[in-house]
């Protein structure tokens, strides 16, 4: 009998300590995705970069929203990240991304411009931001974008990196939807990462060689759930 009310303590204990699966939910599912993708090949691959994004549908009443989209962040896309895996640097608006992988949202600011967001991925993952709760994001850089009107409707969100002219290294990005366009010039920088300024320094002066580099401050991790401010390597234009 005492072993028996033991067990049954025990077990109501760890009931108390363990939240119920009942109240977790779970959204999403299995979903096509579309893709923008740019391979640059001479004699071999020299470059790479990819768009992958869900496609939400246009809906007429969302004309009238557009006034409170005003010094907003907000989604792109559907469902998961819109993601941007680039193996070169790149330039979207004037502003230069590194290679590497990012999430994409969007920033409609104070004078109702829209800019581009690029989030790196691991960052975003590390501090748990979600898609879907763009107050917590912050961008490691802002490329602005400009808004005109389309002649017919997108029925459903189109992101893509469509080449301009003979030189393929240059394109536009561009977002559709409805009869909305964002856009902004791009190119790619085949040969460049963007990280070779980084991989460079404390090697640039002869003066420097034989000095003893002072070991770097180990900052503490960030505790959970705290958003690391974080320094790009561009300047953000905000």
């Amino acid at each position: 009998m005492i072993r028996l009310a033991s067990l049954s303590a025990l077990a109501a204990a760890l009931a108390l300590a363990t939240p119920s699966s009942a109240q977790v939910q779970v959204f999403g599912g299995d979903g096509p995705r579309m893709a923008s993708t740019r391979i640059f090949w001479n004699n071999g691959p020299v470059g790479m970069m990819c768009i992958q994004y869900g496609q939400p549908e246009w809906k007429a009443e969302y004309d009238a929203m557009r006034p409170k989209l005003t010094g907003k962040q907000l989604r792109l896309g559907k469902d998961f990240w819109t993601t941007f895996n680039t193996t070169c640097l790149v330039t979207i608006g004037g502003t230069e991304i590194p290679a590497g992988s990012y999430y994409l949202g969007l920033k409609c600011d104070d004078d109702g411009n829209f800019h581009l967001l690029v989030m790196s991925a691991e960052d975003a993952d590390a501090e748990g931001w979600a898609p879907f709760v763009p107050d917590a994001w912050e961008a490691d850089y802002v490329c602005p974008l400009k808004m005109t009107a389309a002649e017919d409707s997108a029925a459903k969100m189109q992101i893509s990196l469509a080449s301009v002219g003979d030189d393929p290294t240059k394109m536009t990005f561009s977002v559709r939807w409805g009869t909305h366009v964002l856009a902004a010039a791009t190119e790619a920088h085949l040969g460049k990462t963007g990280h070779e300024v980084e991989h460079r320094r404390g090697h640039d002066d002869d003066d420097d060689e034989g000095e003893e580099e002072e070991p770097e401050e180990e900052k503490p991790a960030p505790r959970g759930g705290e958003i690391r401010r974080r320094e790009p390597a561009n300047p953000v234009r905000r």
